[in-house]
């Protein structure tokens, strides 16, 4: 197995379904995913990294033998304990085609890279950028490497595939004489084209001697979230020719029902010593819309849906979409985007196995209110930093207007009498920043929401809220004095769809 020592993830990992903060708003999708396995000599990891980017997302360039799209990307790492860049590299994938149709399809540019790392912490940044065109995605995170040792029965990280089958070729995706086809989204089912989860998983430090032959057993299984059994398998008995060993499988999902998020998780039992070591790592399923939508649940949420109106249905659940949802949504098939959106409204009923999913239509409701409201020029209300807002808190308790100041751009404060629990500033904030403490709006009482018209383009920015998980700008009357003096305003919340939702931007 060739190795590199680089690596590129770090930055979004699966196993603990988190992904890397991200530093700026990304242009495009990139997936990503891990599997830490175990040396002989226990001194580092050998880490496999596994990116994957939709060719469609990329801009394509005519060449003599057709067509190629390319990214470069840079991962910079640093050793946390002594603030060493151990790692400041780059490189370049291409993808070529002879016909610029293929390019439009939503076919995955893979590529793995093989690193040897000693344990600890590790900053990283991530930065992928497309070649032809001045976009890019950058992430930042804190990679923690672990170790392994010779005592306890251990597993390797499960490595999720499109694919396992023999094979006698020596390549980087070629582990013990099996293809292992990277799958970094680990999105699985029949409205993604794979019907069938493979993975690939290796098991160390059982009691069965060096070069010669034992067994062990494998009890797999997928679990939801909760805990609950979705799908058992017969527990297996598996040869092992020494203290190593791997387990590589495909499972059938046909049965598995509709859901986010799952977990495959799998125990390994020794039976010369008696001990066992498991590991679960999560993946998503989407079925056939055929096998699992109900027809009345399909007319309920997106009646008529077609491919040119699927943008619409796609705008009433953005805002509710972190960027996982937005990410994943845009990997899908057509179908798979039915599929979606239909359980997506489903998991969000308050009164699930009523005939009447209340949050969808009070969603319903105020999307249509802020369509309406709050547009300006040519973008409809609901893509609005106002319309966000309406739409994810609700009716106004009361709006505080100036129109007309002197000091100031025009302006309009909502508060909400009712979200106290999600108010963020303390005390504490407000004299470390000295603002004074017989402002309405700083006391605590009430939750608010400040825009302001920053560009004269009839649009009003979000600029300031108390409320966890948004905008801050504590000196926000200063911003509203800063741009009345002309200066060009870019919304600054983060979480916003830069290829499809232009919110609060004026490039």
């Amino acid at each position: 197995m060739k190795l590199r020592y680089l690596s590129l993830l770090f930055i979004f990992t699966l196993a603990t379904t988190s992904i890397g903060m991200v530093q700026e708003e990304p242009d495009f999708s990139v997936w990503y995913d891990v599997a830490a396995f175990k040396m002989a000599d226990n001194k580092a990891t050998y880490y496999e990294i596994y990116l994957s980017i939709a060719q469609n997302d990329l801009t394509p360039r005519q060449i003599e033998e057709g067509y190629e799209v390319a990214y470069i990307a840079n991962l910079q790492l640093q050793y946390q304990k002594t603030g060493e860049t151990v790692v400041d590299e780059s490189w370049e994938q291409i993808k070529t085609v002879q016909d610029s149709t293929q390019l439009r399809l939503n076919m995955p540019i893979l590529d793995q890279i093989d690193l040897v790392l000693f344990p600890g912490q590790y900053s990283a940044t991530l930065t992928v950028k497309d070649k032809y065109a001045e976009r890019q995605a950058i992430y930042v995170d804190t990679l923690d490497i672990p170790e392994f040792n010779d005592n306890e029965l251990l597993l390797s990280n499960i490595q999720f595939s499109s694919l396992v089958e023999s094979s006698e070729e020596e390549s980087e995706i070629v582990k013990n004489g099996l293809l292992i086809v990277p799958h970094p989204s680990r999105l699985f089912g029949e409205g993604v084209g794979l019907p069938l989860l493979y993975f690939y998983v290796e098991i160390y430090n059982l009691g069965v001697e060096e070069g010669k032959k034992g067994t062990f057993q494998a009890d797999y299984q997928i679990v939801d979230f909760s805990g609950k059994t979705i799908k058992s398998f017969p527990i297996q008995n598996v040869t092992a020719y020494g203290p190593s060993a791997i387990l590589a499988s495909a499972i059938k999902l046909e049965n598995v029902p509709l859901g986010n998020k799952y977990f495959l998780s799998i125990k390994i039992t020794d039976p010369l010593t008696g001990k066992s070591a498991a590991r679960r790592e999560p993946f998503h399923v989407f079925q056939g819309v055929d096998q699992l939508i109900a027809k009345d649940r399909e007319e309920f949420y997106i009646p008529d849906l077609t491919e040119e109106n699927e943008p619409g249905y796609y705008g009433q659940a953005f805002h509710h979409f972190n960027e996982r949802d937005i990410q994943l949504y845009k990997s899908l098939s057509f179908i798979g985007k039915r599929q979606f959106l239909i359980d997506f409204w489903e998991n969000l009923d308050p009164t699930p196995g009523t005939p009447v999913n209340e949050f969808f239509n009070e969603n319903a409701q105020r999307f249509l209110f802020a369509t309406k409201e709050y547009g300006y020029s040519n973008v409809p209300g609901w893509r609005s930093d106002r319309g966000r807002v309406f739409i994810l808190y609700g009716q106004v308790s009361e709006i505080d207007r100036e129109y007309f100041s002197k000091d100031f751009a025009p302006y309009e404060i909502w508060v909400y009498n009712d979200l106290g629990d999600h108010i963020s500033i303390s005390k504490e904030t407000r004299t470390t920043y000295s603002l004074p403490e017989d402002d309405i709006y700083l006391l605590g009482k009430a939750a608010y929401f400040v825009f302001g018209e920053l560009n004269n383009d009839g649009n009003y920015y979000l600029i300031h809220s108390n409320v966890d998980g948004e905008l801050k700008s504590i000196d926000w009357r200063g911003d509203l004095k800063k741009y009345e003096e002309g200066h060009i305003f870019h919304s600054r919340r983060q979480g916003q769809d830069s290829d499809e939702i232009q919110i609060g931007t004026n490039d």
